[in-house]
């Protein structure tokens, strides 16, 4: 599990993406997940999963101090040789942390269906920390009988402090999303959320340096508590498309 830290998110009127984007290259270098060329951002994809009365969601709604989400996790173009990742991200009070174990996504139908997932984990640590991590997902995923409820999909703008490492920043844009059992990470018809806003999250493990606090100021920003899980699945309720426990519980992967 990752180190906790404290994360604070804010929604950013789009037309301001470029003036924030200047006011944090000084102090902040993109993330490598970019591997240069001319693209700022990484598409990110990630099928989240819920019980069959969608736990998740309602302790959302209700402020719960103590809470997990639980979601498989893909980037750009995901295909059956594509790393995607099992993840469980806690929520303590104010700090987040996070667990995640890799595998090809060919695999993914065949692990959590059997549970057997030891042979299908690249072997990118030695200390066996992505298989505890694996057994964990695999854990709750068979207890809580963890079903997938929605696809959200977003364009993310990544840097980390140049002066401290521990802080990141995040640009999240576009986010758009599509409910139903789609373990195979198709878009389909996606509806867009926030399509006026982009979210600024700040990750850190102490404080906020500043400098960061006074571009906060500068672009007079409001935190918020803002989930995109939460807010897709109240944009496709409106629309009359909101998954019902019913319609989880018949889906599968």
């Amino acid at each position: 599990m990752s180190v906790p830290r404290l994360e604070y998110k804010y929604l950013v009127p789009i037309g301001r993406l470029l003036d924030l984007r200047h006011a944090l290259l000084p102090f902040m270098a993109p993330d490598g997940h970019l591997q240069g060329g001319e693209r700022l951002d990484y598409t990110v994809r990630s099928v989240y999963l819920d019980t069959p009365d969608l736990e998740c969601y309602r302790e959302k709604l209700e402020g719960i101090a103590l809470r997990k989400k639980y979601r498989i996790r893909g980037y750009d173009q995901v295909r059956s040789d594509s790393i995607v990742f099992l993840e469980i991200k806690d929520k303590n009070y104010n700090h987040i942390s996070k667990s995640r174990a890799p595998m090809q996504q060919r695999y993914l139908s065949h692990v959590l269906r059997t549970g057997q997932y030891a042979s299908y984990l690249p072997s990118w640590e030695n200390d066996g920390l992505e298989r505890k991590n694996a057994d964990r997902f695999l854990f709750y995923y068979h207890r809580k009988h963890l079903r997938p409820v929605i696809l959200i999909v977003y364009e993310r703008e990544a840097f980390f402090g140049k002066f401290d490492r521990s802080l990141r920043v995040t640009l999240d844009k576009n986010v758009r999303s599509i409910p139903g059992s789609i373990h195979d990470f198709h878009q389909g018809p996606l509806r867009c959320a926030f399509s006026q806003f982009f979210i600024l999250e700040v990750k850190f493990q102490h404080s906020v340096p500043p400098w960061m606090q006074s571009i906060i100021r500068r672009f007079d920003l409001q935190r918020t508590s803002v989930s995109k899980y939460a807010s897709c699945l109240d944009l496709h309720k409106t629309h009359g498309r909101f998954p019902g426990s019913s319609y989880i519980s018949s889906s599968g992967w």
